[in-house]
């Protein structure tokens, strides 16, 4: 879960709705009447989310509520469970269940069992985020993880790696 000033994430990485496991997150917007008990705004899956893909596995959320990220540990891109990012920018109209991802992030050389998105975290602006991928094998060290790094572009958040 990660929470700005008035939205809340909330990652349920077993979600099935497009496969076993393949995952999904809950974005809750404080009522102008304050917290309560309610419903979750919208549930949000990533564009190429399918089954195993357990995205959701990590969340995190910019401090104005604009700006969401998810990590996908199982997601293939270019390798079995190499792992993607996917990062959410609010509509104008607000957060609605047809809002898509604004891009999918990886990183340059993936390999299988990476699982980039092990962990992921955004910077109050919105304009950075950090992931991890704790299947990375550096020199010498098999599984020794990474994190990258990626900062916004001037024209927006683009699919990139």
């Amino acid at each position: 879960m990660s929470e700005d000033e008035g939205t809340i994430v909330v990652a349920d990485n077993v979600d099935s709705g497009r496969g076993n496991n393949a995952g999904a997150i809950h974005v809750f917007t404080r009522p102008s009447g304050g917290w309560a008990t309610t419903a979750a705004s919208v549930k949000l899956t990533g564009s190429e989310t399918s089954e195993g893909d357990i995205f959701g596995g990590s969340v995190g959320v910019s401090r104005d509520g604009s700006t969401v990220v998810a990590g996908a540990i199982g997601d293939d891109p270019g390798a079995a469970d190499a792992g993607a990012v996917y990062v959410f920018t609010r509509p104008s109209t607000g957060w609605a269940a047809t809002s898509n991802d604004s891009a999918k992030l990886t990183h340059a050389s993936p390999s299988a069992g990476d699982s980039l998105g092990r962990s992921a975290a955004i910077s109050a602006d919105g304009n950075t985020i950090v992931a991890g991928a704790n299947g990375v094998d550096t020199t010498g060290a098999s599984n020794a993880g990474a994190v990258y790094v990626y900062t916004r572009p001037s024209t927006g958040w683009a699919d990139s790696s």
